[in-house]
């Protein structure tokens, strides 16, 4: 848990895609995903991840659950376009690469879709880290 009050954060949404099996046969929900909501925490250099849709998290205080963090450092490339799946909102990509002891790299791909402000405000965070 950590008090997210004197942290910049900044809402976005995250497209999980259904796959299971009613959905693929065409039963069940219409749409191929669903949108889940999270918070983007920055404490430098690290991005933090904070699932709202988590019971703890969902209450009215500032004391969050952190999911995933990610080293801000190892960014290698950032794009920011119109949302295409959530027509309306900006996509922000992000791509971290990390190298490991042998030079073997990894990458991890982030899609975040934020609402235009949000996506501005993002934007200015990770200018100012």
């Amino acid at each position: 848990m950590v008090d997210i009050e004197p942290l910049p954060y900044v809402p976005f949404i995250k497209i999980k895609k259904n796959d299971n099996l009613q959905s693929l046969m065409g039963f069940g929900n219409k749409k191929p995903f669903r949108e889940i909501k999270y918070f983007a925490v920055f404490d430098e250099p690290f991005l933090y991840m904070i699932n709202m849709t988590i019971k703890d998290n969902n209450q009215n205080n500032f004391f969050k659950k952190v999911g995933n963090h990610y080293d801000l450092t190892k960014v290698s490339n950032i794009k920011i376009k119109d949302d295409e799946v959530l027509i309306g909102k900006k996509l922000i990509k992000i791509v971290f690469l990390f190298d490991n002891e042998n030079n073997n790299f990894s990458i991890i791909n982030k899609e975040l879709h934020f609402e235009k402000n949000d996506a501005n405000n993002f934007s200015l965070y990770l200018n100012f880290i």
